[in-house]
Parts: structure tokens; C-alpha cells; sequence
């Protein structure tokens, strides 16, 4: 058993900058690898433990802009994306205005990481958006658990649909603090 970590980052972004996280903290403090282990301590401690991870999938559309990121800040983005450990950017061909490819594609990853010989357990779904809905109840019948992050309590970023269809929910307000403060420490420590 294992858990993937699967991103709508236009989604994803929208809600970071909804809640004050801008350019500079997107490019310069966030980072996938101390969520990952963040989140599969949480996951232990909701009693999935040993449970490994694979990777994250960040899902956005190839060309415009990923929230309000376009152009050089876009670019940049992907790029620090792409150099992170565990990390996979899927960059999804759009040929409309809307995002509804990029919809799909979590949705597909979501079937495939389901049906995979790793079998993931869990997938982490890092998204907001209600279309999701259908996807969690079918993996949800599959036997694959869906555990949603997003802003839970401040700011609430998740709908009540999205909670309710999900196995376990996680506050991105929590993992994010959390990630903070061990990066605080980090930086406490090599001052001493």
C-alpha cells in the first residue's frame, strides 16, 4: 500500500493566493517534499500508517496563466515545480478557455494510480473544485481512499460535498503552519 499526491494547481494556486500566499511564498517557500512528509505523518496518525509515498502529480493546463501566475512568474513556478524531489509536472493541452482538461486529467490519474500494481491506498487530492464529486464516490466504491486537502476552517476552501464524499479531510491551514514552523526551526538550528 502507498499514497500518491495529486494536484489541481490552477485550484491549488487560487486558493494559496485566496488566503494571502503569493508569488513570492509559492516561489520561495513552498515546498512538496516537507508536505510529503508532513502529510504521511497525518495519514499515520489517522491510523493509515506504513503507507509509502510515490509522488505528486501537480495538473495544470500548458499555456495562460495558473491563477494569477502568467508569463516569467508562471514559467518559474513550473521550473522550481519540476526540480523538486517527487514531483511530476503534467502539463495538459487546452484547447478551450476552460479547464475542464485539467479536470479530466486529475480524474484519469486518479483511475490509473487506482488501478496501478503500486495500488495506492490513498490518494491525496489537493482541489476545491465540486466537479470532483463524481470521481470520489467511484474511487470511493473502488475501495481507494481520497483523503481532500484544502482550507477547512479559515477561509474555507472545501465544500460540504467534498468533505462528505472523502475519506479523511486535511486543513491546508495546518499542513502549511506545520511546514512553516519546521522550516523556522531549521533555520533556528543552523544559527546555533
Amino acid at each position: 500500500m502507498a499514497f500518491s499526491i495529486i494536484i489541481d494547481g490552477h485550484n491549488f494556486i487560487n486558493d494559496l493566493e485566496r488566503y494571502g500566499k503569493g508569488k513570492d511564498y509559492l516561489l520561495r517557500e513552498l515546498s512538496f517534499p516537507k508536505l510529503h512528509s508532513i502529510i504521511q505523518e497525518r495519514l499515520r496518525l489517522e491510523g493509515l500508517y506504513s503507507h509509502p509515498f510515490i509522488h505528486t502529480e501537480f495538473v495544470c493546463s500548458d499555456r495562460g496563466q495558473i491563477a494569477s501566475l502568467k508569463g516569467d512568474a508562471r514559467n518559474e513556478l513550473i521550473k522550481k515545480l519540476r526540480n523538486e524531489k517527487g514531483v511530476t509536472v503534467i502539463e495538459v493541452p487546452q484547447h478551450t478557455s476552460k479547464q475542464k482538461g485539467v479536470d479530466f486529467t486529475v480524474f484519469i490519474r486518479m483511475m490509473t494510480l487506482s488501478k496501478s500494481s503500486a495500488q495506492p491506498h490513498e490518494i491525496v487530492l489537493f482541489a476545491s473544485d465540486t466537479d470532483y464529486i463524481p470521481a470520489l464516490r467511484l474511487m470511493a466504491e473502488q475501495g481507494t481512499h481520497v483523503v481532500m486537502v484544502g482550507f477547512v476552517k479559515d477561509q474555507p476552501t472545501l465544500k460540504e460535498g467534498l468533505i462528505n464524499e472523502s475519506y479523511l479531510t486535511l486543513d491546508l491551514a495546518e499542513l502549511l503552519k506545520k511546514m512553516e514552523t519546521t522550516d523556522n526551526k531549521a533555520i533556528e538550528a543552523d544559527r546555533e
